[in-house]
């Protein structure tokens, strides 16, 4: 997880509850369920095609690193 993942999750109490998905790389299959969809929302449009990798580069670090700081 990255350092501005932790603290956005844990700025809004979200903190093991759910992930940013423009912070997970998606290398292989997996099932999710969207909380915010553009029907709920009401938006025009879901935004640009999320990059590959995690950008900027992000730095990693283990939850038990992030909870120590």
């Amino acid at each position: 997880m990255t350092e501005a993942e932790h603290a956005k999750l844990t700025d809004t109490g979200q903190f093991g509850e759910v992930r940013l998905a423009c912070q997970i790389v998606v290398d292989r299959d997996m099932s999710l369920t969207p909380l915010m969809t553009v029907e709920d929302q009401g938006w025009d449009d879901a935004g640009p095609e999320p990059a590959l990798m995690v950008e900027p580069d992000a730095e990693w670090f283990s939850i038990e690193m992030l909870e120590e700081k």
